[in-house]
């Protein structure tokens, strides 16, 4: 195996560098244990907090997906009695506690069992978007005694790509609930990021190019996009470089040239 020998002077300055070690989920607490003291001594920028309603030291399962929050979805979406939002303040603030700015997923879990919950489509797209500005309002803007957490990244669902266990749906039917959500948010919050949608990878272009057709069909008024997130398990960091570069070319070529690129979920898998 060759050595490569690095030099570093840390007299010369030269620039910033940018963090790259954000988390999905924050630090654990159950019945006062917690590791929070280990989890701000790390100086993690942000976290996601997809996936958290599989752990009871985060809530589960009663915090963050929209099913768990708004249980109901026959309810009144404008009623804040039609909301659960106890466990899921708990878990925000002991990740802010830290230091660490959360990132939140609006959406709901993985699935991996025989039934579907969470993946399923929402059977009222608007009325979906709708829940999500008043999750918004309560974490933002102090709606149903909540708060002012100044939480600035929201993303539309996890890995809409993925069938059954993420959407169990239709492409079509995502398409359109991006739209719907991404639309009214952006008009509701102008000043927060909103993107998604957490592809799993940037290589399935049997989704995305399908995906971006649909969300720039009207060429005057494409849906808007603050960010677009992606994921990736692979074997090699040169991979992960190869992403990064193909969804700014993806971005570029359909006219998002000031959306953001986030790879937000990732890992090393031996096979």
């Amino acid at each position: 195996m060759e050595t490569i020998h690095i030099k570093t002077d840390f007299s010369a300055i030269t620039g910033v560098i940018k963090p790259m070690h954000s988390v999905n989920n924050g630090p654990a607490g159950l019945r006062g244990n917690t590791n929070s003291t280990f989890y701000k001594e790390a100086a993690i920028p942000s976290a996601r907090n997809h996936d958290a309603n599989f752990a009871p030291s985060y809530g589960a399962p009663h915090t963050v997906d929209i099913i768990s929050i708004f249980p109901n979805f026959d309810a009144d979406e404008n009623d804040p009695a039609s909301y659960d939002f106890h466990l899921t303040d708990e878990y925000n603030e002991r990740i802010m506690s830290t230091g660490t700015k959360v990132f939140y997923r609006l959406g709901n879990k993985i699935e991996h069992e025989s039934k579907r919950y969470g993946a399923l489509p929402p059977k009222d797209p608007h009325k979906w978007a709708r829940i999500c500005e008043h999750i918004i309002r309560h974490m933002n803007e102090g709606w149903a005694d909540g708060h002012e957490y100044g939480i600035e990244y929201w993303e539309i669902w996890n890995e809409p790509d993925l069938h059954p266990q993420c959407w169990d749906g239709p492409d079509a039917a995502f398409f359109e609930l991006f739209e719907i959500t991404a639309r009214h948010l952006k008009t509701c919050f102008p000043h927060l990021k909103i993107g998604g949608p957490a592809v799993t990878s940037v290589g399935n272009k049997g989704f995305l190019l399908p995906f971006f057709d649909y969300i720039t069909r009207d060429k005057d008024n494409p849906v808007p996009m603050d960010f677009f997130s992606f994921h990736q398990y692979t074997r090699t960091p040169d991979n992960m470089a190869e992403q990064a570069v193909e969804a700014r070319r993806l971005l570029d070529a359909y006219g998002y040239t000031e959306t953001e690129t986030i790879l937000n979920e990732w890992n090393y898998v031996k096979n």
